[in-house]
């Protein structure tokens, strides 16, 4: 069973308020949890859910109810994948808040694949004309969410993702429901060339950070690619493009990397000595390089962290996630650090600024 999260926050909010928030937590099942307000708030800092650079997320089932951002997403979110939520009342429904999800947002597998309804429902009680029910902009090369749904694509129909900026979604309308069970964890993966091809391709392109933005985007295909070999061979001409990919890295550091990842708790010793003999390709690579090291050396202290420690961590996490990788996440749990990132989206102009520290969170996790 999920939560239920009820907030009653009248209409003067000043610092960041949510329901569950994630930062940098692949594989997330976030299912049947009821989170509302007792009357309506469009305030953008206040969101039910709200994911970060978490890979893989599976969000089903969930009723957000009188929030000013419904779910949202911020970073690298690919494959992750909304069935049969229920948003009502809001100011942006599913927010893409410069990110990147599942590319085919809306599909639910099915025979032929992709014309299937995953049954996610926007209501307004009101007469709120300054709403999304799919709103943001993308990280990276634009590319629609096509979003199948039953009945017809206008705003009064609750299954159509509409409305919703054109360069956003591509509405598929008039589609069949597809066999959705809240528990189910199982996600589709897409369409390759949609979701990875720029990358594989070596032709991704950002306007910020680019030389940064296209190492993270190498890293996050290349973890897909490590979890889910059907991305890699799919029986076409292009599995050699993608095998090759994934081989170039896998021998390489974002490969080692990983490997480092999965072994630093249960074999520390074996990690260090890969660890130590990676040769940083960029500063993203060289935090990283000091945090496994920092990790074991803290966790033989039994957790106490030294100045230079709290110093290393700290200007990490003055930065961002773009410039710092994942240690900029690490920096944030080792120092309790509660930090949010504003909601971008060309339509609504200046945001307002996040305050610290966090009034109210109800499910906080850090991975």
């Amino acid at each position: 069973m999920g939560n239920r999260i009820q907030f009653n926050i009248g209409n003067s909010l000043t610092n960041y308020h949510g329901g569950i928030w994630l930062q940098n937590c692949p594989d997330a099942f976030i299912s049947d949890n009821d989170i509302s307000n007792t009357e309506f708030l469009p305030d953008l800092n206040f969101r039910g859910i709200d994911i970060q650079n978490s890979l893989n997320c599976d969000i089903n089932c969930n009723t957000i109810s009188r929030i000013g951002v419904g779910i949202n997403f911020s970073g690298y979110c690919d494959n992750s994948e909304l069935r049969k939520n229920i948003l009502t009342d809001f100011d942006i429904g599913i927010n893409i808040n410069n990110s990147k999800i599942a590319l085919h947002q809306g599909v639910q597998g099915g025979i032929p694949y992709g014309q299937n309804a995953w049954d996610n429902q926007w209501f307004m009680t009101g007469n709120n004309t300054n709403t999304f029910k799919v709103g943001g902009q993308w990280l990276g090369n634009p590319v629609k969410i096509n979003w199948y749904h039953q009945g017809l694509d206008g705003p009064s129909y609750s299954y159509s993702p509409n409305p919703y900026p054109l360069v956003l979604v591509n509405a598929r309308p008039n589609e069949n429901s597809a066999l959705i069970t809240c528990a189910s964890t199982l996600l589709t993966s897409g369409d390759r060339v949609l979701e990875f091809g720029s990358i594989v391709g070596d032709s991704a392109t950002y306007a910020e950070y680019s030389e940064e933005n296209v190492y993270l985007a190498r890293t996050i295909a290349y973890k897909a690619m490590k979890l889910d070999s059907t991305i890699i061979y799919q029986g076409d001409s292009l599995d050699a493009d993608f095998e090759a990919f994934f081989e170039r890295h896998d021998s390489t550091n974002i490969g080692k990397l990983y490997l480092v990842e999965s072994l630093i708790e249960r074999e520390p010793d074996s990690a260090l000595a890969i660890n130590n003999g990676i040769a940083p390709d960029n500063d993203i690579e060289s935090y990283l390089i000091e945090h496994y090291q920092r990790t074991q050396d803290i966790s033989e202290r039994e957790g106490e962290l030294y100045a230079a420690d709290s110093a290393f961590y700290l200007e990490r996490t003055v930065g961002m996630p773009t410039i710092h990788g994942e240690v900029y996440y690490h920096g944030l749990g080792n120092l309790f650090i509660e930090q949010h990132i504003p909601i971008v989206a060309s339509r609504i102009g200046q945001q307002p600024i996040v305050n610290q520290p966090l009034l109210s969170l109800a499910i906080n996790l850090n991975c």
